[in-house]
């Protein structure tokens, strides 16, 4: 899978995407988190349930770029 620039997310809502970069904050609650991803073009916040992936941290439910 090809990496997919952050300000470039907002164009594949739907389907799976691979993005990197640095994590630039990170708010942990007892059922979720919010990872703010941070790359050369942008930022993302993923949203993360924990009841659904209580060990991995699972994939993301929601992305605001």
């Amino acid at each position: 899978m090809n990496r997919t620039y952050i300000n470039e997310v907002q164009k594949e809502i739907g389907n799976t995407v691979k993005v990197q970069g640095f994590i630039e904050n990170l708010r942990n609650s007892k059922y979720m988190a919010f990872i703010v991803l941070k790359d050369i073009t942008g930022k993302l916040q993923i949203t993360v349930e924990k009841e659904d992936h209580p060990r991995s941290g699972g994939h993301h439910r929601s992305a605001d770029p």
